[in-house]
């Protein structure tokens, strides 16, 4: 899948995101993509809505796309935990879409991602941080090689 296809994907993934919640936290990111096998870079956008699902449960969608054109796009759940006035935790879990292009091939086009992040509250509802992630096709095939990315992130409230 290539850049087009990411652009007419990212700009349907917010729309959806524009008429599902009134306000949310748009999160940008970069970093490394499969540090454990050769390292590519990777960007990532991420539109974490105040849509409660369950308890404090809400939803977040997320596009990540790297410099060897593999291509994650996914909805899922986060929770954010504070740790004090200024540190927050927040893991999360979602399910969607890999289009390797010519990154590492995970098996499946499907696949899961866990992960968590840390941030640090700024001033005008600003973050920063950094977070980590797994994908992975939970062993739906053979072999199930996963892929890690960590990234540093700006984020913002809108």
């Amino acid at each position: 899948m290539r850049t087009s296809n990411l652009l007419s994907i990212f700009l349907f993934v917010l729309f959806f995101t524009s008429i599902s919640s009134a306000e949310s936290l748009w999160v940008i990111g970069h970093g490394e993509f499969d540090d454990n096998d050769g390292a590519s870079n990777a960007f990532l956008v991420e539109n974490r809505t105040n849509k409660k699902v369950l308890g404090d449960i809400k939803l977040y969608y997320e596009i990540l796309h790297t410099t060897q054109d593999a291509f994650f796009i996914a909805p899922g759940l986060y929770y954010e935990l504070s740790l004090g006035r200024k540190l927050v935790l927040t893991p999360c879990l979602g399910a969607g879409f890999y289009e390797r292009g010519d990154d590492k091939n995970l098996g499946l086009a499907f696949q899961w991602r866990s992960g968590a992040d840390i941030s640090l509250k700024l001033p005008k509802e600003w973050r920063i941080g950094l977070m980590y992630h797994h994908l992975s096709n939970m062993g739906f095939t053979r072999p199930n090689p996963g892929a890690e990315s960590y990234l540093f992130f700006l984020s913002k409230s809108f």
